[in-house]
């Protein structure tokens, strides 16, 4: 069974006893997404990375989400591969695996042959491979082509209703308080930024747009994985000259859930 809060897919358990999710992960803020789709299933459900080492029979599914967070977030040796392919076979005797795809492979080690492996043995390890796009089925399959005949599921992986504690603001009201003007497109770019080339490539393409009627407005996180640090200093401070000249609006660090759907209200394109 895959569960979010709008679909479930299931791998056929009947029984009469609560059965039982493990969602090895201490990304709360997303997997309570799949812990409230278990839960209102009537499922028992439990998370964290600490769990996936200590096999139990009393688990009926565990659904996997970054394979990478279960090593640490560290590019792997032979070593820990050949660990999480023992414990993955441990808990194939006991359990089905799912495996939501989040990512093709980690960020910026499209080229790392460890994380391939890594990547390689979930995918082997999982009965049940759930991808949030068709895109994500289809990208997949270029790059592990022995897993077709797997079971894949294609469904949104994320429902944004409990961030809704209120009625959104409709278009205007939300522009209003946010002091954007009425009769322009609002081009709303956020998220993370990891490389300083990710910079560059909104430039580029904003510049290139000659959008006439349009403002930008940004509200990212930086949030760098390996760079050389004055050259990322650099381009961080050429961003916020562009900002400067280019943006309406710019905002920077965590995004409360609240002002995100805002935001989502008052533009036009993301």
């Amino acid at each position: 069974m895959v569960a979010n809060s709008h679909r479930f897919y299931y791998i056929d358990m009947s029984g009469s006893r609560q059965l039982r999710a493990l969602i090895p992960s201490d990304f709360q803020n997303w997997v309570d997404n799949f812990t409230s789709g278990y839960e209102k299933l009537g499922w028992h459900c439990e998370t964290g990375c600490d769990k996936f080492h200590d096999v139990r029979e009393d688990f009926d599914v565990v659904h996997l989400n970054w394979p990478e967070e279960l090593v640490g977030w560290n590019e792997p040796g032979s070593e820990k591969i050949q660990e999480m392919k023992s414990l993955l076979a441990q808990w194939r005797k006991v359990a089905k695996i799912i495996l939501t795809v989040n990512n093709l492979y980690p960020h910026g080690a499209e080229a790392s042959e460890p994380y391939r492996r890594l990547y390689s043995v979930f995918y082997d390890a999982a009965h049940v491979i759930h991808h949030q796009s068709q895109h994500s089925h289809v990208e997949v399959l270029k790059r592990h082509p022995e897993i077709a005949d797997k079971q894949h599921v294609v469904t949104s992986g994320f429902n944004y209703d409990p961030m809704l504690k209120t009625a959104p603001p409709d278009r205007m009201k939300a522009r209003d308080r946010l002091g954007l003007p009425a009769d322009k497109t609002v081009i709303f770019m956020f998220g993370a930024i990891r490389f300083a080339h990710e910079l560059r490539l909104v430039r580029r393409a904003y510049q290139r747009a000659k959008l006439s009627n349009a403002v930008f407005v940004s509200a990212i996180n930086f949030a760098p994985k390996h760079s050389a640090v004055l050259k990322w200093r650099y381009e961080v401070r050429q961003w916020r000259k562009w900002l400067k000249r280019n943006a309406f609006l710019s905002l920077e660090g965590y995004i409360q859930d609240e002002q995100v759907i805002e935001l989502f209200r008052a533009s036009d394109a993301l």
